[in-house]
C-alpha cells in the first residue's frame, strides 16, 4: 500500500496452519527489513475460512519488534468471529484492531507509525 502501511491479502478460502503463518510472517519481515523501517500491517480477514490455535500464537508472537499495529479488515460474521478470537484469546503483544474497510484500516495504521515508528536498520 505505502511503504510503512503493508497489506496482507490471503487467498480466497485460506486456512490458516502454523505452516501459513509462519511464512506470512517470514514475508512480512522480509518486506519491513527491505524498506529500513517499522511498518503497520492490514490484514485482509474476508477470505479467510479458518485459523487454528497454532497459527494464532504464531501472529501473535511474530512482530519481532518490527510491525507497529495490526489492522485487521472484517465484513462478515466469519471474519469478525475470527478476529475476535485472534485478539481475545490469544492476546497479541502488537495493537491490534478490527475495522471495516481498508480507508478505516490505512488511517489507523498511519496513526500507529506516527506515534511508534522507530527506524531500525535490517
Amino acid at each position: 500500500m505505502e511503504p510503512s502501511v503493508l497489506v496482507n491479502w490471503p487467498d480466497d478460502g485460506a486456512i490458516e496452519t502454523v505452516e501459513t503463518a509462519q511464512e506470512t510472517v517470514r514475508v512480512v519481515h522480509r518486506a519491513i527489513r527491505a524498506n529500513y523501517t517499522r511498518a503497520a500491517l492490514i490484514v485482509l480477514l474476508d477470505p479467510i475460512t479458518s485459523m487454528d490455535g497454532a497459527s494464532r500464537r504464531v501472529y501473535a508472537d511474530g512482530d519481532a519488534g518490527l510491525v507497529n499495529g495490526v489492522a485487521l479488515v472484517v465484513s462478515s460474521l466469519l471474519s469478525r468471529a475470527i478476529g475476535s478470537f485472534f485478539m481475545g484469546i490469544t492476546k497479541p503483544r502488537t495493537p491490534v484492531t478490527m475495522v471495516a474497510s481498508l480507508d478505516e484500516a490505512r488511517a489507523w495504521c498511519r496513526e500507529m507509525n506516527h506515534a511508534t515508528s522507530v527506524p531500525t536498520k535490517g
